[in-house]
Formats: C-alpha cells, structure tokens, sequence
C-alpha cells in the first residue's frame, strides 16, 4: 500500500484529504507543520507528499527532495485568485513534480487531479 503524507496546517482539510486517500488505497498520515513532515519524511519511507504550500517554502520541498529523490512531491497553492505563472516553475525548480492551486479546487477534486497525474507518471 502506497503511502502519502498530507502535510496540511487546517485538521478539517487534513482530515478530508486522508479519507479521501485512504479510499483510493493510500495509507494516509498528516502532519500539521514542517518539523511534523521532516519528522516523518526521516523516519518513514513515503511515497508521496501532498503539501500546502504555508507549511514549509521551496527550500523546505528542496531538502525534502534532496532527502527522498524517489518521493512524489505536489505543492498545493492556496489563496491565489491569480495565480502567478511562475508558482509551478518555481515549485518544479525546488524539486517538485508539480504545482496545484487550489483557489477553486475542492478535496474530491483535488484527489481526481492528483490521482490524474500519478496515472499520467506510470
């Protein structure tokens, strides 16, 4: 069973987000800020992360990455109702696969694009 840290400061969000990925087979754990993540990401193989870009920056994602090179890594954007073009350039740059803003993304339908793009890697 694959397994995915939700890295997600707000519980209501990180609870949503680990049932919804739980149904699809992960097993999902969250952590709520950055020492909970590189707790984890040091002590546990994980396989994917989902994290909302207030937890840690890009050079956080950049250590992380450096630490686990096999990891899935997916920023989620918040907050931006125009999103800066650059926000995936620069997520990708720190070592991200990928970017995801989610101004107007619910959790059911960030679990469909992300499990899009996992589909689309393999």
């Amino acid at each position: 069973m694959p397994k995915i840290l939700i890295a997600e400061y707000n519980e209501l969000v990180s609870e949503i987000h680990q049932r919804n990925f739980s149904k699809e087979g992960f097993d999902a754990t969250i952590a709520h800020n950055e020492k909970e993540v590189s707790d984890i990401t040091q002590k546990e193989k994980i396989d994917m992360l989902l994290i909302n870009e207030r937890i840690g920056g890009y050079d956080f994602v950049r250590e992380i990455r450096k630490n686990n090179p096999e990891m899935k890594i997916f920023i989620i954007g918040v907050g931006h109702s125009h999103p800066d073009p650059r926000d995936r350039e620069k997520a990708v740059e720190s070592g991200a696969d990928d970017f995801i803003n989610n101004i107007k993304v619910m959790p059911n339908k960030l679990l469909d694009i992300v499990m899009g793009r996992i589909k689309n890697d393999d």
